[in-house]
């Protein structure tokens, strides 16, 4: 996390990381796709369904500090809370998923273009709400959580057979 990232910069980290996950996976069939054990017992469809969670979580706990309160989530373990993401969505197709993670990305820079210059002073008091800073709390449940799956699903990319 740096002290200070802008509402341009973090806009930008957003933009190049969530293309940067497409451009991976834009190869890969639907199955491929779907199939189980790429990350861990996950498909990549699941690994969707779980950023969506992370965005929608930091896109929660930025709209309490807007409020000028601090959010506590009810399920504290991450486990738990990564496990409840992907068991609602289990039942939706591949296209629901990626059309539903388009929504919320496009949530996400939404919130943050309509963000005042004073939720990104480090030191301020929209920081001292949300208990980080905006480019900490959105980077960790976006482009750094985006790039970080992407590290695992590009090593499960290159043991598939060429053809």
């Amino acid at each position: 996390m740096d002290d200070f990232v802008s509402k341009a910069e973090l806009l930008r980290r957003l933009h190049n990381g969530y293309k940067e996950f497409n451009e991976g996976i834009k190869r890969l069939s639907p199955e491929q796709m779907k199939t189980p054990g790429v990350n861990g017992k996950w498909s990549i469809k699941e690994v969707i369904s779980h950023f969506i969670a992370h965005e929608q979580f930091a896109l929660t706990e930025i709209r309490y500090a807007l409020e000028g309160k601090h959010y506590e989530p009810e399920e504290s373990d991450i486990n738990i809370f990564n496990e409840q993401a992907v068991a609602v969505r289990r039942d939706q197709s591949l296209e629901q998923i990626i059309q539903a993670w388009d929504v919320s990305f496009r949530q996400v820079v939404m919130v943050v273009e309509g963000l005042p210059e004073s939720a990104f002073d480090p030191f301020g008091e929209f920081t001292r709400l949300l208990g980080d800073t905006v480019d900490g709390a959105l980077g960790n449940n976006t482009y750094q959580h985006y790039a970080e799956h992407l590290l695992t699903i590009m090593t499960w990319i290159s043991k598939l057979p060429r053809g």
